[in-house]
């Protein structure tokens, strides 16, 4: 038997110019049989979020924090600090540790973001940490936690039509990425444009460059490996979306200095035989090959430069191919149905198996 609640509250003030929210959640589980050995029998979320615009509303700043806690037996416990979100076994840091007799969690997350929104000048920061024991997957998701982000922005826009184009924008961004033990994750930066002609055909072209940084997931609960240096390119173009019959076609690409790349190509079809059925097509298709990716890991105590364990990599080449299709009715204003179906067929091969020999590096 599980119980599930979830309180959700919200106050606008000045118009729509400022408000505040709080979101509370909570499971329990009633596990009386043994079969549920390892289940979390509690997890508990709260939270508070705020906005706030001023300056004439060219400016806006909003922020969030929360907080988690979940309980458990040991095995669940111990799942939850071995889990793939946080890998508290990794052997090389000294900020977090499992511990075998712990029966509950807590940990907290945090956000803000501040700057210009209006105008033709865009600017601004952002900011979020998620602490190692956040856990919200009782009753929400999430896939890692241990992180710390921080990104500013700039970005110009021209809004009133000219000769060629309705509106055209340009963004520049900065990011960096830590986790809680001050290791560099990545730091990249991009710039893009997008925008619209005159006959309501869009696009967005842009690229971005990562620099050298640190993986402390590649070695799935190992120690820290090199993720290399990358860029990568991406662009789309979309006819007019008012029309019964609209395409747009996507493609991207990207390479990292040790040889490994990534390419993708695909469509969008979308068709409206009247104002109350809309038929969204997608096929695609993705090639990727990676120099190094995690095949497997075994106890060695001769690997005493890896810590005790040896840790096997090889090169893997990807084809996918993804059809994807969504039709949407709607039967009265209140009362819509939607149909949705998607099929991947996908290739793998493993070749040029590579033990790692150092920590830190890339292999």
């Amino acid at each position: 038997l599980t119980n599930f609640g979830v309180v959700s509250l919200r106050k606008d003030m000045r118009e729509g110019g400022s408000g505040i929210g709080v979101l509370a959640t909570g499971v329990q589980r009633h596990l009386n049989d043994p079969l549920f050995d390892g289940v979390r029998s509690q997890g508990y979320s709260t939270g508070v979020d705020f906005f706030h615009k001023f300056g004439e509303n060219q400016f806006a700043v909003n922020g969030s924090l929360s907080a988690s806690h979940i309980i458990g037996d040991s095995l669940a416990m111990e799942s939850a600090q071995l889990s793939s979100a946080r890998y508290f076994q990794r052997p090389d840091q000294d900020y977090v540790s499992i511990d075998p007799s712990a029966r509950s969690m807590t940990g907290y997350a945090a956000s803000m973001t501040a700057g210009k929104v209006a105008g033709n000048w865009t600017y601004g920061m952002d900011f979020f940490a998620y602490a190692p024991g956040f856990e919200i997957n009782d009753a929400g998701f999430q896939h890692q936690t241990d992180r710390i982000f921080n990104g500013i922005r700039l970005g110009r826009r021209w809004l009133d039509p000219g000769k060629v184009f309705r509106e055209f924008r340009m963004n520049a961004t900065f990011a960096q990425n830590w986790n809680f033990g001050g290791t560099t994750l990545s730091r990249q930066a991009y710039l893009g444009v997008n925008g619209s002609t005159l006959d309501y055909w869009f696009f967005s072209v842009g690229g971005n460059i990562r620099l050298r940084g640190q993986s402390d997931k590649a070695t799935r609960g190992g120690p820290l490996m090199e993720s290399p240096r990358d860029w990568g390119l991406h662009g789309f173009v979309g006819s007019d979306f008012r029309k019964p019959i609209s395409v747009g076609t996507f493609g991207e690409y990207s390479r990292d200095e040790y040889g490994g790349w990534r390419g993708s190509i695909g469509t969008n079809i979308n068709i409206r035989p009247t104002s109350a059925v809309t038929v969204n097509l997608g096929p695609s298709f993705d090639k990727s090959q990676s120099a190094a990716f995690y095949v497997t890991q075994s106890v060695d105590p001769t690997s005493i430069a890896t810590y005790g364990s040896r840790y096997l990599f090889g090169e893997l080449e990807q084809n996918s191919i993804n059809t994807r299709i969504r039709v949407n009715v709607a039967l009265t204003p209140d009362l819509s149905i939607q149909l949705y179906a998607h099929r991947r067929s996908r290739h793998i091969r493993f070749s040029d198996l590579r033990r790692r020999q150092r920590i830190h590096t890339h292999l």
